[in-house]
This record gives structure tokens, sequence and C-alpha cells, in this order.
């Protein structure tokens, strides 16, 4: 009878995203100012971390940019 009550618990979890996890902060994002924006800085893209957010937002950058990772 315990197993029957098991089954649909452990079928139920199968359901959900075996990458996903509980500690969002350990996933570092790249660049100060999109992580402050909560990481929503896909159109406003115009410095150094385009490269890595909008690559073809590049095109309008106007200044020359160092960006490095740790």
């Amino acid at each position: 009878m315990l197993n029957l009550c098991l089954l649909p618990i452990v079928l139920f979890s199968q359901i959900f995203d075996p990458g996903a996890t509980g500690y969002t902060f350990v996933k570092l994002g790249i660049g100060v100012r999109p992580v402050a924006m909560g990481n929503a800085f896909t159109a406003l893209s115009d410095d150094a971390n385009a490269v890595f957010w909008n690559p073809s937002r590049l095109g309008i950058v106007e200044t020359y940019y160092v960006s490095g990772m740790a």
C-alpha cells in the first residue's frame, strides 16, 4: 500500500526540470549593470556586455570598453 502512495509522488516529481535548483543566486550573471537590472539587458546592451547579452547591438557601441571575467 505504501508503494501505491509513493508512486504518484515519484512520477509527479519527474516532470520538473532535473537541472533546476532552488539556489538561483549561484548562477552569476555577466556584468554588473545587467545583473543589477535583473538580467533584463538584451534590448539595452550598449557597452562591453553586449558581447554576452546581444551581440547584434555591438554596431551601436560608440566607445571602447574592456570587460573581464574571473
